[in-house]
């Protein structure tokens, strides 16, 4: 989204997602993956039915804190990550 001066940088709390998964176990597979590579994973169970998300993080901020380890996730773990509310 862009503003008159550039684009706009939402500000407040912010996390990666990294995957969701159908099932507990895989989802904290993943995550003790990542928390061995220093990452600060952790999963977000559903409410009721659907997917374990798989979170890095909270930041807070910009948007853009958390693109040092958004670029390390996509590029050293293969994951397609984006920024989410926690």
């Amino acid at each position: 989204m862009k503003g008159p001066g550039g684009p706009i940088v939402a500000s407040g709390n912010f996390t990666i997602q990294v995957g969701a998964f159908k099932d507990k176990a895989s989802a904290d597979s993943v995550v003790a993956r990542l928390k061995n590579k220093g990452f600060a994973a952790y999963v977000v169970s559903p409410e009721g039915e659907g997917l374990f998300n798989v979170r890095v993080g909270n930041y807070r901020g910009s948007a853009r804190r958390p693109s040092a380890s958004r670029a390390r996730l996509r590029d050293e773990e293969k994951f397609k990550p984006f920024i989410v509310k926690p």
